[in-house]
């Protein structure tokens, strides 16, 4: 199949792919740990401040989810409206990196990433709103592609960056994770325009961007501070990172923080050595020596603390929440917390960053699908082909590439890595793009035995056209 026929084979995968998940029953919807804290109900918190607003997570997904699913009445449209709307998203991206100069192959090779995705295979179902922060964040860079694009018109280049931030502002919005991209995709514009257009339209069109993805975020979080005293989109990274803190507190740390957050820190150092003591959550292991290190065990062995980080939240983190107390209050009071503790202990922090990126970038290369499989076969065609003279590739397909993947990786992980650590689904959210590159070089090496010339003595297969032609 020529890469030229890319949009007929994405349709085609995705059919597919569609058509297996529903004969294997995995596109019925499926209630996540998560689903309950993103689908909640106002409840008693609608009498404080704004409402829905003052809870752990933004209500954006449950006002999303009543109406892909009208109003709960239907929840089996969910997975299809979910997996509908993240494949669009794709092949809108597809398309418009190739009107900005991305060859027919880098289009195919972008677009095939998506269908055989982790995101889509094992997230597409899931009552939690992963899936449709990436389907917006493909949206928001297939805006930033045209933002970029010589080829816009003047009503393209206005209309393009707002809907890129206000994209990325829906991305947020649905996954407080995605924030860096505010600053990730101005950038982004930039390296793409960079050659294409002048400097100063592609300079306004950046910043239009990323003035129009700020305007909510600072409408929303303003309203926060006015009603709330809380300048955040939404009170849960506090919670979410006070178990970095949990894990790195320590009876000298302690004595290291404001008064006023020694006796939440002794609490949770108090209920962590009961969790150990019950064998809830392992203890730091010795070293060959018998010593114990958090240090060494954060370097090493990174995965059990990741496997543990929740359980320790829940059972030393949130009973520290007073009986009085908004969830506002105690988030900010987690965050005011694990701040104090990693100013007091900075090595054991980016111990802990270095780990989680470790964690982040093995697991989206060894555990990504189609990344596994695409390198696969571009590796046997390579060495298949090993004795043929290298292949050019266009410089416009690997700066096109490397501007799309790389902004969208670094944006869509740098977060799960500073400030918790990286989950499964958020690994599989952060490796989305990277997949594009295997392929690609399979695509290519496929594409060029096809047009690799006969040996000699041989006759030429009628109908095949020549490599220049090609």
């Amino acid at each position: 199949m020529s890469a030229r026929s890319w949009p007929a084979a994405y349709l085609a995968a995705s059919v597919l792919v569609l058509g297996a998940l529903t004969a294997g029953g995995f596109m019925q919807p499926w209630n996540t740990p998560d689903t309950p804290s993103w689908l909640a109900t106002c409840h008693g918190s609608a009498r404080v401040g704004i409402g829905c607003f003052a809870g752990p997570r933004f209500p954006l997904y449950r006002f999303v989810y009543d109406a892909l699913t009208l109003g709960g009445a239907l929840p089996g449209l969910l997975p299809w409206a979910q997996d509908g709307l993240f494949l669009a998203a794709g092949y809108a991206l597809a398309r418009s990196a190739r009107a900005a100069g991305l060859s027919d192959t880098g289009a195919f090779a972008l677009a095939l990433a998506l269908p055989a995705s982790n995101m889509l295979l094992i997230w597409g179902r899931a009552e939690v709103p992963e899936i449709l922060a990436r389907a917006a964040l493909l949206g928001a860079l297939a805006a930033t592609v045209r933002t970029a694009s010589r080829s816009a018109c003047a009503g393209a280049r206005m209309g393009a960056p707002v809907a890129a931030g206000l994209l990325t502002a829906i991305a947020f919005f649905l996954d407080p994770g995605q924030l860096p991209f505010m600053l990730v995709l101005p950038v982004l514009a930039l390296w793409l325009g960079a050659g294409l257009v002048p400097f100063r339209k592609s300079w306004r069109g950046a910043a239009l961007l990323g003035v129009s993805a700020l305007l909510p975020f600072l409408l929303v979080a303003s309203l926060r501070l006015a009603t709330l005293n809380d300048f955040n989109i939404v009170s849960f990274g506090g919670y979410d990172m006070s178990g970095m803190a949990a894990y790195m507190l320590t009876p000298a740390t302690v004595a290291r923080l404001p008064p006023d957050l020694r006796g939440a820190a002794n609490g949770i150092l108090a209920r962590r050595h009961t969790l150990i003591e019950a064998g809830v959550v392992p203890p730091v292991p010795g070293n060959s020596l018998g010593h114990r290190s958090l240090l060494s065990e954060t370097i090493g062995y990174f995965d059990i603390l990741a496997r543990f980080y929740d359980v320790l939240l829940r059972g030393a983190v949130l009973p520290l929440r007073h009986s009085n107390e908004s969830w506002v209050v105690f988030n900010a009071r987690m965050q005011r917390l694990a701040f104090a503790t990693v100013r007091a202990q900075p090595v054991e922090y980016l111990a802990w960053v270095a780990a989680a990126s470790a964690r982040l970038v093995g697991r989206m290369l060894m555990l990504n699908l189609p990344f596994v499989l695409a390198s696969a076969v571009a590796v046997f065609l390579a060495l298949a082909r090993v004795a043929r003279p290298p292949m050019a590739v266009p410089g416009q397909d690997l700066r096109i590439l490397l501007g799309l993947t790389g902004a969208y990786t670094i944006g869509s992980g740098a977060l799960a890595c500073l400030v918790a650590f990286p989950a499964q689904r958020y690994v599989d959210g952060t490796g989305l793009l990277i997949s594009a590159w295997p392929i690609y070089a399979a695509l290519q090496l496929a594409a060029r035995g096809e047009a690799s010339p006969q040996v000699s003595g041989e006759p030429a297969a009628v109908g095949v056209p020549s490599r220049r032609r090609r």
